[in-house]
């Protein structure tokens, strides 16, 4: 069961985006979300550009699903 938005194939440079903003807390503030509040919990704990990269060249790496147009 899908518990989460699907990452496999994204390009890097949009997981660091992402990341990014649930570091500044554009993303991922509000409690009342709670897929997004948790991975603003997560980069908080992770707050290190080395791993944010490896982290998304190994996303990025990963088959995109047939249903993702990237």
């Amino acid at each position: 069961m899908q518990r989460g938005p699907i990452l496999d194939g994204l390009p890097s440079w949009y997981v660091m985006h992402q990341l990014s903003k649930f570091k500044q807390g554009i993303r991922g503030a509000k409690e009342q979300n709670k897929s997004e509040f948790l991975m603003h919990s997560v980069v908080k704990q992770y707050d290190n550009p080395i791993v944010w990269k490896e982290l998304a060249a190994h996303i990025e790496s990963l088959p995109a699903p047939g249903h993702l147009k990237l």
